[in-house]
């Protein structure tokens, strides 16, 4: 349809002149000037349809962030707290204007929310707490337009002017809430250390005021965000702390949440007795709490240290009960995993044709939501499959394509797989030399994230490399290396977790 309109606005002056040349009482000057004219006005009509595809397209990029954004947000306040409206007191003027920007908030008018709020600020009983408040929805109305400079600002504003609220408990609250707005901020903007800095902020001033649930969030938070940065054995801490407190409190959604990432770190190091102990701890508290979601996840974790441990009919058996789980609410990115493990598992199974056409149906999936992380694992899954049948070239081609998806989304873990795959195929070509710099670069970037369980394959890869190129001693050097870095790493995760 654009094409069409795109030739219809260029071609139509021509057509228009050559008509203008039939008529007989024009002079060649007047049906010049008219041509031009058209020419002049097809030319703006290009540039306004130009313009209005860029803008659409700029919108849609921006929707999709914002809803990557807020998918991913734990603790975002959109709203006014009770506290909040409370504090508004017998300011009738002032609970209106709050009460009229939440109106356009729950309207999904955030421009207008932000406007009113605005209001706020400048109202002559407005205390330095209702502004404190309002400088922090403004943030939140910005973050939800994708203004996320606009909304840093206004959140930098907020925990300037909290300084100037006398009473300490609501100054310490509105900390709080500025704290972990920057944090989440700057966690989806790619600034993880800067997220760790105020998720720290948030937790220590959680814990002055005695918030105990509030503190076992931001240390599973900052779990989050050490895992995210490989530093696995201080994500361990993070949630080892956070459990504790969830336990005391005797909160089953908390303990459920973090008894999972417990059970992934745990998986991460190899140690997969007791992965799987938290991860059935986790299934059953979120059975109790009737938690599909979280049900269907653990399932497939539980599935995957099945896998680990070569107990593949085991983990087909939980594979398909979350597949179940998935379809029942209508997941369709759990939908495609339980689907692409499922296949992964026939191909452990010895069934490569089942296997692809699985794999295969997920990865659509997948890539019709865009969920790039898992399309590099099920492009790298078909590469396996191709690699069983002795297809190098061919696995070799997926192989290389899931690394370039995973390198670019920053999924550590995912690149030292794939380039041990990689290494193993330039073994299969008796290409040793080119092998031996992939193992190295996956030994290097495992003991970068502390991705253990990994590296005594990679280790052994290298050794036996070494030995086939006429360098046994230079193997050996690594073996004894890393049997140290790993001995210090199981002593410092031994240590966390008893």
């Amino acid at each position: 349809m654009d094409v069409i309109i795109n030739i219809i606005i260029i071609l139509g002056p021509i057509f228009i002149t050559i008509y203008l040349f039939t008529i007989k009482t024009l002079t060649i000057n007047e049906i010049l000037v008219l041509f031009l004219t058209l020419l002049l006005i097809s030319l703006c009509a290009v540039s306004k349809v130009l313009k209005i595809k860029k803008s659409i397209k700029n919108k849609s990029r921006k929707e999709e962030y914002t809803h990557y954004l807020l998918e991913r947000m734990n603790l975002f306040q959109s709203g006014l707290s009770a506290s909040d409206i409370d504090s508004l007191g017998d300011n009738p003027f002032l609970r209106h204007l709050f009460n009229s920007a939440e109106e356009n908030v729950n309207k999904q008018d955030f421009k207008k929310a932000a406007h009113i709020y605005r209001k706020c600020l400048f109202h002559s009983r407005a205390s330095n707490n209702h502004k404190v408040v309002a400088y922090i929805l403004i943030g939140n109305c910005y973050t939800q337009m994708s203004k996320i400079k606009q909304a840093i600002h206004y959140y930098n504003e907020a925990l300037k002017k909290s300084k100037n609220i006398e009473d300490t408990e609501l100054r310490l609250t509105a900390k709080l809430d500025v704290y972990n707005n920057l944090s989440v901020t700057y966690y989806h903007l790619g600034e993880a250390l800067k997220a760790l800095k105020y998720q720290k902020e948030a937790k220590n001033t959680s814990k002055k005021l005695g918030f105990s649930k509030s503190t076992a969030c931001f240390l599973n938070n900052m779990g989050l965000i050490n895992e995210s940065l490989g530093n696995l054995e201080e994500a361990l801490k993070n949630f080892m702390e956070a459990s504790e407190i969830y336990k005391k409190m005797k909160n089953e959604d908390g303990m459920a949440s973090v008894y999972g990432n417990i059970s992934y770190i745990l998986k991460a190091y190899g140690e997969l007795k007791d992965a799987l102990k938290f991860a059935e701890d986790a299934l059953n508290f979120f059975k109790k709490l009737g938690n599909d979601l979280g049900i269907a996840n653990e399932l497939i974790s539980i599935g995957l240290i099945y896998r680990e441990q070569g107990k593949y009919e085991n983990a087909l058996i939980f594979y398909k009960d979350a597949l179940k789980i998935y379809k029942k609410i209508g997941n369709e990115g759990g939908l495609a995993s339980s689907i692409g493990s499922i296949g992964i598992i026939f191909r452990d199974l010895g069934k490569p044709n089942v296997a692809l056409k699985l794999i295969e149906f997920a990865l659509k999936i997948h890539k019709k939501i865009g969920a790039k992380k898992n399309v590099a694992q099920q492009i790298n899954n078909i590469g396996i499959v191709h690699m069983d049948a002795n297809k190098t070239k061919e696995a070799l081609k997926y192989f290389k394509e899931a690394l370039k998806i995973n390198k670019d989304i920053k999924y550590k873990q995912g690149e030292v797989d794939i380039l041990g795959n990689i290494g193993f195929m330039y073994i299969k070509l008796k290409k040793f030399k080119k092998a031996l710099s992939f193992y190295k670069k996956a030994l290097e970037i495992s003991k970068k994230i502390e991705y253990l369980m990994r590296m005594p394959d990679i280790i052994n890869n290298i050794r036996l490399l070494y030995k086939d190129i006429g360098r046994p001693a230079d193997g050996q050097k690594y073996i004894n290396e890393s049997l140290k870095y790993l001995e210090i790493k199981f002593c410092g995760v031994n240590k966390i977790f008893n």
